[in-house]
């Protein structure tokens, strides 16, 4: 999932990205959080606020991640589809 939101967005985006993230919970998916965002680190905060069930129904490292904030744009976007781990080695919390 692309947070591609700041938190100037909040008002507009994150009600999306919360029923989003609900939606996919309750699909059984696995998720990966990433953005290019420089503030993406109070949104994730944000969003785990909104969605407590993430912490509680879900494994992190095994049902989501938080791979967190990557420059780039575009470029990076590209490499991660070619080798994931050479944009993001570790998660957001250095695992």
């Amino acid at each position: 999932l692309d947070m591609c939101i700041s938190v100037a967005t909040w008002p507009e985006c994150m009600p999306g990205l919360v029923v989003f993230t609900e939606t996919l919970m309750d699909q059984g998916a696995k998720m990966v959080f990433v953005s290019s965002s420089i503030d993406v680190e109070m949104s994730w905060n944000r969003l785990n606020e909104l969605v407590p069930r993430l912490k509680t129904e879900y494994t992190y490292g095994e049902d989501y991640v938080f791979l967190g904030y990557r420059t780039g744009g575009a470029a990076a976007v590209a490499q991660m589809a070619v080798d994931l781990a050479s944009i993001y080695p570790t998660d957001h919390y250095g695992t």
